[in-house]
């Protein structure tokens, strides 16, 4: 299974995870990992067999709680090393890192339910452009990935400890402020356009072509002037 697994490039490939998947995976032999230094030490194999932690969820509460078991005689030493077995996952896969959650443009809870229930060959549904990976690790699993990781033992899969994919927050423009736009329309060889300018790579910036009809400068302005 291995062999086949390199021979096609086999690997997970998500761009964000929620916070409820990257604690249902495992802890050992995690994929985004590369030192595995720590895996096999004295310690870790005490967090296994003594204490039960294998998924990322386990050594996670393990690290953040108070309570003395009387499982092994050296608790300052697991914490210290479920600690540092988390600092090893990326932001991607770290529960305890500030992960972008979502942004504005993701469908709310009671949207996702609303459009789940409709007929899409009767009523309209709105694309919904969450990324998050949701589901069970599983799912993510692909093949034929471009990156050759999974055939060099040694090799490196960059996109592993990517940061996670979001969109930059726009910022929120002041109440009552006044937006400067610059419009222009212009005619040659009985061809119009139109033009609207605010700043170097603005969202705002437009370049169109008028319509049919009349294709002079007149009417190119005052669409100008609309499409503002």
């Amino acid at each position: 299974m291995l062999k086949i697994g390199r021979k096609y490039n086999a690997g997970i490939s998500v761009l964000k995870v929620s916070k409820e998947v990257k604690e249902s995976m495992v802890i050992w032999h995690h994929p985004a990992v590369i030192n595995n230094y720590y895996w096999n030490k004295r310690t870790s194999r005490c967090l296994r067999l003594n204490h039960n932690i294998y998924t990322v969820k386990e050594t996670k509460d393990y690290a953040l709680s108070n309570i003395n078991d009387e499982q092994c005689g050296q608790r300052a030493k697991c914490k210290r090393m479920a600690n540092k077995l988390l600092e090893l996952l990326p932001e991607k896969y770290n529960p305890l890192k500030e992960t972008p959650r979502r942004d504005d443009l993701d469908h709310t809870k009671r949207r996702i339910e609303k459009y789940g229930s409709r007929d899409i060959k009767e009523k309209r549904v709105r694309f919904n452009p969450d990324i998050t990976a949701r589901g069970p690790i599983q799912q993510e699993v692909r093949i034929f990935k471009e990156s050759k990781t999974y055939k060099a033992r040694k090799g490196v899969d960059t996109t592993m400890r990517n940061k996670p994919a979001y969109r930059n927050k726009q910022a929120a423009r002041p109440k009552n402020r006044p937006l400067r736009l610059f419009t222009d329309g212009s005619s040659k060889n009985n061809k119009a356009g139109i033009g609207v300018w605010r700043g170097n790579n603005s969202r705002y910036n437009r370049a169109l072509k008028v319509p049919e009809g009349n294709q002079d400068n007149q009417r190119a302005e005052i669409l100008g002037l609309i499409a503002a």
